[in-house]
């Protein structure tokens, strides 16, 4: 397991947005989904979730639109401030008593402690070659890959316009990264994140009221609603994940596969960003992301078809 998916974390996010995307199309096709979490019990080689699906004459969900069309913006917004009328939309959304907290990080202090945490972590990122062979397993540099797997992050989707593509060839050989690293590479890669948070109108941040299996699952469910609610109101969004999973790996692992330097910089990363919020270990950290005014992204990363997975199921039950 690497060190982005620390017990199954990462995964049981995912799941949890798959099912809410199976739900939101279940309503489009005149049906209700009934969702039963770890019916089996919250093992490893259990399944996730048992989905039936009845007859329905509700009217479809509003979001189910829009889950072809959101997408990751990793431009930088505008200082356009998000209307108070959809911050009060995702709090409805992201807030479910016994299961979610969703905070709305506007400008002000706590975006502004909030920001050099996120920025410190990113620069973790480029700063230690674990990070960066799984980084790098998951890029797509080359154009005839992409189109071959349909599978991976198009290197032209992160936002880096001309400049990525020879940017990440450059630093797709740790040797390579790590001597740039001593000309300050990774400090500005840190430095870029800050000023993506600071120059966006508003971050949010979603927490699972427990940091069990299940209460991630939820957490992916809410998730993936928000980020559709985003995308209905014509708000870019980017997920910023570095934070987040470093800390859920110092819980789980004790960052084994980081650098003691880094692991005590993590601890302190950890501290901060729970006193930011007042937050414990038995909450679960879900996402955390920048929303805000953008043009739209100039690439989006191909996807593989969705026969792939239900083939793949068929062949292992």
């Amino acid at each position: 397991m690497g060190i982005l998916d620390a017990g199954w974390r990462a995964p049981y996010i995912s799941a949890g947005a798959v099912i809410e995307n199976i739900a939101l199309a279940a309503s489009h096709g005149g049906h209700a989904a009934s969702v039963r979490c770890f019916p089996q019990g919250e093992d490893l080689s259990s399944p996730v979730a048992t989905l039936t699906l009845k007859d329905s004459d509700l009217p479809e969900d509003s979001l189910y639109p829009f889950i072809e069309s959101r997408v990751t913006n990793r431009k930088l917004y505008t200082h356009r401030p998000v209307p108070e009328k959809i911050v009060q939309a995702l709090s409805q959304i992201g807030n479910i008593p016994g299961q979610t907290r969703f905070f709305p990080i506007r400008p002000g202090p706590i975006k502004r402690e909030l920001a050099p945490l996120m920025g410190r972590a990113d620069q973790i990122r480029f700063e230690e070659e674990t990070a960066h062979r799984e980084f790098f397993k998951a890029v797509r540099l080359e154009k005839e890959e992409m189109e071959r797997t349909r599978d991976g992050l198009d290197v032209r989707a992160l936002g880096l316009g001309p400049m990525g593509y020879p940017f990440f060839r450059l630093i797709s050989k740790w040797n390579r990264l790590r001597f740039l690293n001593t000309l300050g590479l990774s400090h500005s890669m840190g430095l870029f994140a800050q000023l993506q948070v600071r120059g966006s109108p508003l971050l949010g941040l979603l927490v699972a009221e427990e940091s069990s299996p299940s209460g991630y699952v939820a957490g992916g469910r809410v998730m993936q609603r928000l980020f559709l609610k985003i995308a209905q109101e014509g708000l870019a969004v980017q997920p910023m994940t570095a934070l987040l999973v470093f800390i859920i790996n110092l819980q789980i692992n004790q960052a084994k596969n980081f650098s003691s330097r880094h692991r005590a910089q993590l601890t302190a990363l950890k501290k901060e960003l729970f006193q930011l919020f007042d937050l414990n270990d038995r909450h679960g950290l879900v996402m955390l992301f920048r929303l805000g005014y953008a043009a739209p992204p100039t690439c989006r990363s191909l996807r593989r078809p969705l026969s792939d997975f239900l083939i793949a199921a068929k062949d292992s039950s």
